[in-house]
C-alpha cells in the first residue's frame, strides 16, 4: 500500500483513489482530486485551512453541494481500493464504530436529528468500518460506511428507542456493514472488532454465517452453555461475565490511562484470557 504520509505520494494516491469517480465533467474530477490531496495532507483541518486560496475553497464548496455529485459516487472507489488492499494479506482487522457529527452551533443547517438533548444537540451519525493490517498496524482505509439520522420522536413522546429515520433499529448497522462486505475471501481471516454497541446476537450470527471472526466488548451478561469438556473444574458458572472473571489469566500488561474528566492520569495493570467460550 502507498504510504501517503510521504508528501510526494499524496497526489498520486488521490488520483488513484478518486480519478475514476464519474462526476459528469472532468473538471469536477480534477477538483475532487485536488480537494482529496489537500485534506490528505492535513485531515483534521477545515477546507479553508488546507486549500490555497479563497477561490479554491469556493470551488470545493460548489463541488460538494452540486446535485450531480453524491456521497456514494465519491466514496465507492475508495471502498473498492481498501477492499483490494485487505485481500493482500492473510489477516485483516475490521474496526467498526459510530461517530456523531455535532452541528449544534450551526443553527442554519437543515435536516439534522438529535444526538443528546433533542432540543439542543443536533447532528447526524456515521457508522464506519476501517481496515487495518494487524502486523504493521497500518490503516488500509475505510472499507464501508453508513451515514444515518436518528428518527425524531413525536412531540411529548419518549426517545425513539434506538431507531433511525427509516424506523430500523440502529443496532442493525453492524449487521448491514457485514452484509455489504459479503463473505470473507477464501484463505483470509477477517476479524471484526467492535465496542459494546456490537454486542448483538444477530450481528454475531451474520459474522459466523459469512466467515468472520469477531472481537467485541461484552455488554450483555448472557446465559452460557458449555460442553462438558470445556467446563472449568469446580465451577458451574452460567453467566458470561462471571465465567470470564473466573478464567485463569494468560496475559498481563501495564497500561497508561490519560487524564479524563475528573480522573487524573494513571497506570493500570490488566490481566486477560485468550480463551473464548460461546
Amino acid at each position: 500500500m502507498m504510504d501517503i504520509t510521504e508528501p510526494e505520494n499524496v497526489k498520486k494516491w488521490a488520483i488513484e483513489t478518486f480519478g475514476s469517480v464519474e462526476c459528469g465533467d472532468p473538471r469536477r474530477t480534477d477538483r475532487l482530486i485536488k480537494v482529496a490531496s489537500a485534506l490528505a495532507n492535513n485531515p483534521s483541518a477545515s477546507l479553508p485551512c488546507v486549500l490555497e486560496t479563497w477561490g479554491e475553497t469556493l470551488g470545493a464548496y460548489r463541488l460538494l453541494e452540486n446535485p450531480a455529485m453524491s456521497y456514494g459516487q465519491i466514496i465507492t472507489p475508495h471502498w473498492s481500493q481498501t477492499y483490494h488492499e485487505a485481500t493482500q494479506g492473510s489477516r485483516t482487522l475490521l474496526l467498526g464504530d459510530t461517530t456523531e457529527m455535532d452541528f449544534s452551533t450551526h443553527k442554519a443547517v437543515k435536516g439534522l436529528a438529535p444526538i443528546g438533548n433533542p432540543e439542543q444537540d443536533i447532528s447526524f451519525s456515521v457508522h464506519t468500518v476501517l481496515a487495518m493490517d494487524p502486523q504493521t498496524q497500518r490503516l488500509l482505509g475505510c472499507i464501508t460506511q453508513e451515514p444515518f439520522r436518528r428518527k425524531l420522536a413525536p412531540k411529548g413522546k419518549r426517545r425513539n428507542n434506538g431507531k433511525n429515520e427509516s424506523g430500523e433499529r440502529e443496532s442493525q448497522l453492524w449487521e448491514r456493514s457485514v452484509k455489504r462486505l459479503g463473505r470473507v475471501p477464501q484463505n483470509q481471516q477477517w476479524i471484526y472488532v467492535g465496542d459494546s454497541g456490537s454486542d448483538i446476537y444477530t450481528f454475531w450470527q451474520t459474522c459466523v454465517d459469512l466467515g468472520y471472526d469477531i472481537a467485541v466488548r461484552v455488554a450483555q451478561d448472557r446465559v452460557i452453555e458449555m460442553a462438558p469438556e470445556d467446563a472449568l473444574e469446580e465451577s458451574d458458572e452460567k453467566y458470561l461475565k462471571t465465567l470470564a472473571r473466573a478464567l485463569p489469566a494468560t496475559s498481563a500488561r501495564f497500561l497508561s490511562i490519560p487524564t479524563h474528566t475528573h480522573q487524573p492520569k494513571r497506570e493500570v495493570f490488566l490481566q486477560g484470557s485468550v480463551n473464548i467460550y460461546m
